[in-house]
């Protein structure tokens, strides 16, 4: 099958830079469906789509639960949250961050061997009437995954492939990946979470990845990633000028000015007392919103 030919996945970069959690066949059952939409598309939350065994695990994969463990992930689905700070194709930053589900809606079939679902509403604008700032890849490049974080590293690379370089708070990526209490210390992160998404990217992807640890102090706060695509399986990605900067880099221009001041209806004293060393002021706002909802 040529490239082109191949199930494409696209998201806006809002999406790709979200907050959640989500197990590794949670993902898949994401992408499967997000797989099904055109991003120059207008869709409704009334569609379902519909995902088999077969798309969310390879032939070789399969056991004889492989359909339970397909239902147990799309129920676990259905009760997480997506934190999300931007709104879709470049329109700015929300005055409040959005916390909404996935999905609304899932039928089981058993004997068909699969589910059907449908988006939240709110989910779908970053989904399809994609013109600026959304990044595409093919679903294939992520089939040979195991690790649930590993995926989330591939798409911020695809989502900055013109750049060849990503510089990324250690802060913010605990808070993207939703992490919470665990992994506490960078050595259990660079273990459990950084190296296995870095080795799995390197085998099974087009991209070739390594990365440097930067510390503040004593700590690490900060990851350097130099990375290369192959040059014959380049993914989609669309950036506008005002967007071309990684998310809660060292020297990220949104976040800079914004030190001092209220964010995400959190007062600035509230946000100075959850800020460590290396955090910006978003990773600090962000740390002090998700202590308030629990």
């Amino acid at each position: 099958m040529k490239k082109d030919d191949r199930p494409q996945v696209y998201k806006s970069n809002a999406l790709i830079e979200a907050h959640f959690a989500a197990s590794l066949m949670e993902q898949r059952i994401l992408l499967a469906c997000m797989a099904q939409v055109r991003r120059d598309g207008q869709i409704t939350d009334e569609v379902m789509y519909r995902v088999s065994v077969e798309d969310v695990t390879p032939a070789t994969h399969h056991s004889k639960d492989i359909y339970r463990q397909l239902a147990q992930a799309a129920h676990r689905l259905k009760h997480r949250d997506v934190w999300i700070a931007e709104y879709p194709n470049g329109a700015g930053t929300r005055p409040e961050l959005l916390s909404t589900g996935w999905v609304q809606t899932i039928r089981y079939k058993k004997d068909q061997g699969c589910i059907e679902l449908r988006f939240n509403k709110d989910i779908l604008p970053y989904l399809s009437q994609l013109n600026s700032e959304f990044t595409g890849y093919c679903i294939d490049d992520i089939e040979g995954m195991t690790s649930q974080y590993a995926i989330r590293f591939y798409e911020l690379l695809c989502q900055w492939q013109t750049k060849g370089q990503l510089e990324l708070s250690v802060g913010w990526l605990r808070q993207a990946l939703a992490l919470d209490n665990k992994y506490p210390t960078y050595k259990d992160f660079r273990k459990r979470v950084i190296e296995p998404a870095i080795a799995q990217i390197n085998t099974h992807t087009p991209v070739t990845v390594s990365y440097i640890p930067i510390k503040t102090g004593r700590s690490v706060t900060h990851l350097s990633l130099d990375f290369k695509i192959a040059a014959t399986h380049k993914p989609t990605a669309r950036t506008s000028a005002k967007a071309s900067r990684p998310p809660n880099a060292t020297s990220t221009p949104r976040s800079a000015p914004q030190a001092g001041k209220p964010m995400y209806g959190i007062s600035p004293l509230m946000i100075e007392r959850h800020k460590a060393d290396g955090d910006s002021w978003e990773d600090a706002a962000l740390k002090a919103l998700y202590a308030k909802k629990r």
